[in-house]
């Protein structure tokens, strides 16, 4: 049986066995034509399932932590249980996939992904750049997790808070730990395969040039440097340790989250900071969410990438828009340079009848810059699915 008939026929089967017994509390189950995935190594499946496992988690535990006795008392169950243990099983094989998914667009061969490490014999053709691209592709996957966490939660109902925060403290840290203070695996692999690229007159493609005496050699106090300073300025981890505080404290659930400004009708958002290691530069971006008070059910946001270390790129500009209403939800968001460089990514879902809904995502990118390539690095996607709200 082909890998896309085993994982469709596993799908459909892990749908008719887990929902006759979902308790009302889960949040969605999707099933969507990522599932036909276009080659061995694409995430799109993967990265569909872990987010139906999150939902499946979040209805399981929920009763356990529906109160702040509740979460204090079991707190560190949740930290070493739920944020640890159980993040990590879900995470882990997107994780190495994603090396797998980067290595395979570039040519490599005889790549074995594992649970906690992936091989690939490098093709002919693969330059360090490309190499480094796949060494990042990891920790750029549970960036790219902890941000979209922390621009829906917005939306979402802040009463489960601390059990739905995990998906964001768990990606947010990995890259903490990992980039910020580990000095084997990825990290040192990436430092080694893009620094003595930078040393070479290169033009590489896209909307920028790269001569000798613009790019600045990238080092390991660099990225730790970076993921560390993100981590600790971002708006979901901040917001995180004041609600903590008052947990603790106050005995009280406090899920609103910090501000930079905030009146009677709209609430400026602390910024979310990000680290990326793209193929020869190490970037930094950072995402304002804002929201009308008059209207709940919208968020706002708008964003900037930068290259800190490295090749120079152009500032990448960001913006999006997300709806919410009982019927009827549209996410857009895109990006460009302003140059020769864009993306979109669009995705509407419609209510057919209670509790189920159908959908569709297209993303297309255009240009070779930092967010823009790393979002997409396959060009356009086309996904239609349904969800199923239980």
């Amino acid at each position: 049986m082909s890998f896309r008939r085993f994982f469709w026929f596993g799908a459909c089967g892990f749908f008719c066995m887990v929902f006759p017994c979902m308790p009302a509390e889960a949040d969605s189950l999707q099933l969507s034509s990522a599932q036909l995935s276009s080659h061995l190594y694409d995430t799109r499946p993967w990265v569909e399932w872990y987010r139906n496992t999150e939902s499946v988690k979040h209805a399981w535990l929920a009763p356990y932590f529906s109160t702040p006795k509740d979460v204090k008392d079991r707190f560190f169950l949740l930290v070493f249980g739920d944020y640890l243990a159980l993040e990590t099983l879900a995470i882990s094989p997107l994780h190495e996939l994603h090396h797998g998914e980067i290595a395979s667009h570039y040519g490599a061969t005889n790549i074995q992904v594992e649970y906690f490490q992936m091989h690939y014999e490098a093709g002919p053709d693969m330059s360090n750049f490309q190499l480094a691209e796949v060494d990042g592709a990891g920790l750029n996957m549970h960036t790219r997790f902890a941000r979209s966490a922390y621009l829906r939660h917005f939306l979402d109902d802040g009463r489960a808070y601390f059990l739905k925060q995990d998906t964001y403290i768990s990606n947010k840290m990995s890259g903490f730990i990992y980039g910020g203070f580990l000095r084997y695996g990825d990290p040192v692999n990436y430092v080694a395969h893009v620094a003595p690229s930078l040393a070479l007159p290169l033009v590489t493609g896209g909307d920028h040039v790269l001569p000798p005496q613009n790019a600045q050699a990238i080092g390991l106090g660099d990225l730790s440097f970076a993921y560390v300073g993100t981590t600790l300025l971002s708006g979901g981890f901040l917001s995180y340790g004041a609600s903590l505080y008052h947990l603790f404290a106050n005995d009280t659930f406090s899920v609103e989250p910090l501000a930079i400004y905030r009146d009677s009708n709209q609430v400026i958002y602390w910024p979310e900071f990000s680290t990326y290691l793209n193929s020869d530069c190490l970037s930094i971006g950072m995402d304002i969410p804002i929201q009308r008070l008059s209207n709940p059910n919208i968020l706002y946001w708008i964003g900037i990438e930068a290259s800190v270390k490295g090749a120079a790129h152009p500032k990448e500009w960001l913006a999006g828009v997300e709806l919410r209403n009982q019927a009827f939800t549209c996410r857009v968001a895109a990006a460009t340079t302003f140059k020769s460089s864009y993306a979109i990514d669009l995705e509407l879902s419609q209510q057919i009848s209670s509790g189920y809904w159908v959908f569709g995502n297209l993303a297309y990118t255009h240009g070779d810059d930092l967010w823009i390539h790393r979002e997409r690095p396959f060009g356009r996607v086309l996904d239609i699915g349904v969800k199923v709200f239980l």
